[in-house]
């Protein structure tokens, strides 16, 4: 059964190059945003598509989405998200799925789960030299899938060059879709707001926002991490519906996605294991390939990142 979002006081979507992972021992979700400068990843806050400001110098402050009198989730979902099998078949057409497997969360891909898809094998997080990670913590939040990837991906390991493959070659390497876009639900009581707040780092906390729970309107909250001009397969900054048609130009080969950044901080106990996402950008859209928040599901916090 879908979650009920039209309950939820505040729902969060979360997009761009991103570790997530569940904290059991606190009871809330932790993202890092990878602020790699390698293509210049820039994080942006809007509320109800308004963007909020944020320093674009500073990279070491932390974003707080707090509740006032929240309902926790987590009796319901005790690992903090919707869905608990994997994704069985990820190349399967999203108009032959059940609502339930569209928001299922493991569509988003596993970097701890040696076995899953990718089969990079077995690894650990740790800080990345040359660039800051930017953290967030979300309270009482339950996090599931908002949309899928419209198209199937390719993986490759870094030795492949997917752009001189046959479609013959391709089609062996075909991996399916992963989480275009991740969202969370908030709720709280009545009487209940979510804050939205940002440490400078330096000792210096600002309420960016209050958002009092509105019954059956929910407060649209977007954090964003994506290289400028590059948005969700939605084709916009504020990920209307999808376009009806995904069109690739005629003669287009594949090109690399963003999911190899990653290894900058999440060590492989194997390097020759590293894999690389491969897609066909759309001429409608974003020409994004991928650039997907993915989950640690073993980590209880993201310390090893800072």
């Amino acid at each position: 059964m879908p979650l009920p979002h039209n309950s939820a006081t505040a729902t969060v979507t979360i997009d761009g190059l991103g570790i997530c992972c569940f904290n059991h021992r606190r009871q809330f979700w932790e993202v890092g945003y990878l602020r790699h400068d390698a293509h210049n990843h820039e994080l942006a806050l809007f509320i109800d598509e308004k963007r909020v400001d944020l320093d674009p110098v500073n990279r070491d402050f932390v974003i707080r989405i707090e509740t006032i009198n929240g309902i926790s989730p987590y009796r319901d979902f005790p690992d903090g998200f919707f869905g608990s099998e994997r994704v069985a078949d990820r190349t399967k057409d999203p108009l032959q799925m059940s609502d339930d497997e569209k928001e299922n969360f493991r569509w988003a891909v596993d970097l701890e789960d040696p076995w899953d898809e990718m089969k990079q094998g077995k690894g650990e997080l740790f800080k990345p030299s040359g660039f800051k990670v930017t953290r967030a913590f979300i309270s009482d939040a339950v996090f599931y899938t908002r949309e899928i990837g419209p198209k199937d991906l390719f993986n490759l390991s870094m030795a492949e060059n997917g752009s001189t493959m046959s479609d013959r070659e391709l089609e062996a390497h075909k991996f399916g879709k992963t989480n275009n876009l991740t969202a969370a639900d908030i709720t709280c009581a009545s009487d209940g707001a979510v804050n939205v707040i940002v440490d400078n780092g330096h000792g210096h906390s600002e309420i960016k926002a209050t958002l009092l729970h509105r019954s059956g309107d929910p407060w649209q909250i977007s954090l964003k991490n994506m290289r400028p001009g590059r948005v969700s397969f939605s084709g916009q900054h504020d990920h209307e519906s999808l376009h009806d048609e995904i069109r690739v130009a005629p003669g287009r080969r594949p090109e690399m996605g963003d999911y190899q950044l990653y290894y900058t901080a999440f060590n492989l106990l194997d390097h020759r294991k590293q894999r690389a996402l491969w897609g066909f950008p759309e001429i409608n859209q974003s020409g994004r390939t991928d650039c997907n928040l993915v989950w640690a599901s073993t980590s209880d916090d993201l310390d090893a990142l800072f």
